[in-house]
C-alpha cells in the first residue's frame, strides 16, 4: 500500500512512524507533507529520512501517488485537507478526534462516501483485547441489557504538557480535555452499545490555574436512546508526567458487571447468564503480546485494519459517521456546561449506523 504522512509534527505520529516500520513490505512510505515543514522534518524518522517532502498538497497528491494517507493535522485545519484528499480517490486515517466539530467533516463524509473510500481514526481502544472480549460478552448477552457503565481517565497536568501546547488552545483543538482523552470513552460507549446518545448533561472547569482557554477537567452524563445512563470524568489531574495516570471503566447489565483498569490486560466479570451458571464470576487475563510502536500490539492492529480495509480485505473498524458522533456528543456536552441544560445532540448531520 503506497502511504504518505501528512503533519506529523504531532505526539503521536513518531510512535505511529514506529508502528508503520514494523509493518515491512506491507506499507511503503511515498511522501511526507505539512503546513509547519521545519516541525514535519524534525519528527520524520531516521528511516524515513529518504522519503520525499512535498511543498504543498497537490504536489503530494500528484507526485507521490499515495492510495492512503495518514494525518496528524491540528484540528482546525483537517476538513479541508481531508475533503481534497478525499475527492483525489485517497483513503483517509486522521488521528483523532479529527475536527473540532462534527459540521467540520460534513464534506469529507460525502466525498468518502461518494467514492467507497475507506476512513479511520485514532480510537485504538475498540482494538484492545479486553475491549473486544468485553463488546464479544456484550454481543452474546452475558450482561444483559445494558444499564449503565462509569469511566475514568486522569492523565498528567496541564502544567506538566506545558500550558502553550496548541492542545489547550480553543480556537485550534475546538476544547481540552473531552476533546483529547474523554473522546476515547465516547467512541468506546457508542462501540459498545450500538444506539445513539439522546441526552447529555456536564460540569467542564479549569482547575490547573494556568492561563487556558479550555476545560482541564470534565464530568458528563450520557443517556442513550435505551435509557442507560453512563459517566465519564477525564482531567488533567495528576501533578507529574504519568501520561497513562489513573484510567479505569465499569460496565453494568441486568445480568452481570464487568471491570476493568487500564494498564492491565485482565478484566472481572460475574454474570448471571445460563451460559455462566458453572462459574459466575471470572477473571480473564487477555493476550497482548508487545510490538513496537504506538499503543504497542492494538496500534499495530488498528493500522493494519486500515490498510486491509483499503485493500478490500478486511471490513473497516470505523466510518466516518462515528467520528463524527463522538465529536456531536462532545459539542452537546459543551452546550450543556455554558448552559446548565440537559442537551441532546444533534445527529442530523452525521446519524449513527
Amino acid at each position: 500500500m503506497r502511504l504518505a504522512l501528512i503533519g506529523i509534527d504531532h505526539g503521536h505520529a513518531r510512535a505511529y512512524q514506529e508502528t508503520l516500520l514494523s509493518l515491512g513490505d506491507r506499507v511503503e512510505i511515498v511522501g511526507l507533507w505539512g503546513p509547519r515543514r521545519e516541525g514535519l522534518v524534525r519528527a520524520t524518522h531516521p528511516r524515513l529520512a529518504g522519503v520525499p517532502v512535498y511543498d504543498t498538497l497537490d504536489q503530494l497528491i500528484d507526485g507521490a501517488r499515495p492510495q492512503a494517507v495518514m494525518s496528524f493535522l491540528h484540528n482546525d485545519e483537517s476538513g479541508p485537507v481531508l475533503q481534497t484528499l478525499a475527492r483525489a480517490g485517497i483513503h483517509i486515517w486522521a488521528e483523532k478526534p479529527v475536527a473540532r466539530r462534527a459540521a467540520e467533516l460534513g464534506p469529507t463524509r460525502e466525498a468518502l462516501n461518494a467514492r467507497g473510500l475507506v476512513f479511520a481514526t485514532g480510537y485504538t481502544h475498540r482494538f484492545a483485547p479486553v475491549h473486544r472480549q468485553l463488546k464479544q460478552w456484550i454481543d452474546e448477552g452475558v450482561l444483559g441489557p445494558l444499564t449503565g457503565a462509569t469511566a475514568l481517565k486522569a492523565t498528567s497536568s496541564v502544567a506538566a504538557r506545558g500550558p502553550t501546547s496548541y492542545l489547550f488552545d480553543d480556537e485550534i483543538s475546538g476544547g481540552g480535555i473531552l476533546h483529547w482523552l474523554g473522546c476515547h470513552w465516547i467512541d468506546l460507549f457508542l462501540h459498545f452499545f450500538a444506539q445513539p446518545v439522546v441526552a447529555v448533561t456536564a460540569l467542564t472547569g479549569n482547575l490547573s490555574g494556568e492561563p487556558i482557554d479550555v476545560e482541564d477537567v470534565a464530568a458528563v452524563s450520557l443517556r442513550f436512546a435505551g435509557g442507560a445512563l453512563v459517566s465519564i470524568h477525564a482531567g488533567y489531574l495528576t501533578p507529574r508526567g504519568e501520561a497513562a495516570g489513573d484510567s479505569a471503566l465499569r460496565l453494568y447489565g441486568r445480568l452481570g458487571w464487568a471491570a476493568w483498569i487500564v494498564g492491565s490486560n485482565t478484566v472481572e466479570a460475574f454474570s448471571t447468564h445460563a451460559s455462566w451458571a458453572a462459574g459466575p464470576t471470572r477473571r480473564l487475563t487477555c493476550d497482548a503480546p508487545p510490538a513496537p510502536g504506538y499503543a504497542g500490539v492494538v496500534g499495530r492492529r488498528s493500522i493494519e485494519n486500515f490498510l486491509a480495509a483499503a485493500a478490500g480485505a478486511e471490513a473497516p473498524m470505523f466510518r466516518i459517521e462515528e467520528a463524527m458522533n463522538v465529536l456531536a456528543v462532545v459539542e452537546a456536552a459543551y452546550e450543556s456546561a455554558r448552559s446548565g441544560r440537559v442537551v441532546e445532540p444533534d445527529w442530523r448531520t452525521n446519524p449513527s449506523r
